[in-house]
């Protein structure tokens, strides 16, 4: 376990590549109620933490739910100019990577009736899926990302919650080891779930492992690994920090310096120092990050934030 200082102590946001920031906003306010409080455009920036070593032109909105604070995640979608992205977002179940962005809602029929009036679809998935839940529903963005919908009372706020993110992964054990590194508990753990296939577009019965993740019990959001055993997880149609889709993570340390220097003695930075960015429109980041990618290639940033 790293010490205080370099290890994770909040989920701060994940960036979501969009191919209109207006049309996705929208979707986000109207079904989940999401509010923008920021909106940011970079040009010219070092984006080579990315993979992209051109600079880049691009423009960035932060969405909240209704506790917004600085103690609550963002959704930040993302709209790359230049270089643009010509790729489109994987659609299988199956495909390694970040999966979904979940959400805790009260009613999962009341928000597929505002995903009805969106002009799109919501399915229920199994019973429990994977484990432990209540009933879910997937549905998609006007981008094709995995919205999932998971009904719990809510007690914090009387609208949806920006609760999870569901991240594929291709051994269990392998990435539960690595976000322990980073600072997570093991909130619950399923090595094999059988599974009907036809509400998750496959077809017959599957079988997968999940963990959920956490970081420490006073913070509600979780991680949610899934292995998919039978059938096995597909690769992801790109890996380019500008594709389509659910793009990286960011967590809050307390010391990126720090942290960077702790993951280095564990064998996991990956040869990114830490890196000075100014931190647009916030005051409790500094500018400091360290970037990093987990055994399945997900980027995952490291922003030095204040603790709660």
């Amino acid at each position: 376990m790293p010490r205080d200082d370099a290890a994770t102590h909040a989920f701060l946001r994940c960036t979501l590549n969009t191919a209109d920031r207006v049309k996705s906003a929208r979707f986000y306010r109207e079904v989940l109620d999401l509010r923008q409080r920021g909106e940011f455009t970079d040009t010219d920036a070092d984006v080579s933490a990315l993979g992209i070593s051109q600079p880049a032109h691009r423009t960035r909105s932060r969405l909240w739910d209704r506790r917004w604070s600085r103690r609550t995640p963002a959704l930040e979608l993302a709209q790359w100019h230049e270089p643009r992205a010509h790729t489109v977002v994987p659609t299988p179940a199956t495909t390694t990577g970040l999966r979904a962005v979940g959400f805790r809602v009260e009613s999962v029929a009341t928000v597929r009736t505002a995903v009805a009036r969106a002009g799109r679809d919501a399915r229920m998935l199994p019973s429990g899926w994977p484990t432990g839940t209540g009933p879910t529903a997937w549905t998609l963005d006007p981008d094709g990302v995995t919205v999932e919908l998971v009904q719990s009372r809510l007690t914090d706020t009387d609208g949806p919650v920006l609760s999870h993110l569901r991240l594929n992964c291709t051994d269990l054990a392998r990435s539960i080891e690595w976000y322990e590194h980073l600072g997570f508990d093991v909130a619950a753990k399923e090595t094999s779930t059988l599974l009907p296939g036809l509400p998750l577009g496959l077809v017959g019965q599957v079988e997968v492992a999940s963990a959920s993740l956490q970081l420490g019990e006073d913070d509600p959001f979780r991680l949610e690994l899934l292995q998919w055993v039978d059938p096995p997880g597909s690769a992801p149609a790109s890996s380019a920090g500008n594709a389509p889709g659910l793009a990286h993570i960011a967590f809050a340390v307390e010391d990126a310096r720090m942290a960077h220097r702790y993951l280095e003695a564990a064998g996991l930075a990956n040869g990114e120092p830490p890196r000075w960015n100014p931190a647009p429109g916030s005051t409790h980041e500094t500018g400091w990050s360290v970037f990093l990618t987990d055994p399945d290639g997900v980027r995952v940033e490291l922003a030095e934030h204040t603790p709660r």
